[in-house]
């Protein structure tokens, strides 16, 4: 979608899988899931890949070379207050 950031999708649950779906229903580009989960770091899902925390090496390149949104698909919501 023309107009519209890419994304990091904050979150590897199921409405972190939904909201990469919608994303990519409408064109929007996403570069990959963060997630605090070490066991997740690494991971694929859905063909996109699970870059860890906002540390990652990959994650510092990106803010450095674009601009960026991020989605915060976290379930709980402690967890999504946490986050913003």
């Amino acid at each position: 979608m023309e107009g519209i950031n890419p994304v990091l999708i904050i979150g590897t649950g199921p409405e972190g899988r939904i909201a990469l779906e919608i994303f990519n229903d409408n064109e929007v580009m996403v570069y990959a899931f963060l997630t605090d989960k070490k066991s997740e770091a690494g991971n694929v899902i859905n063909d996109m890949s699970v870059f860890g925390t906002p540390d990652h090496p990959d994650v510092k390149k990106i803010f450095k070379e674009s601009n960026v949104d991020f989605f915060i698909a976290a379930g709980e919501p402690a967890k999504r207050h946490d986050l913003h």
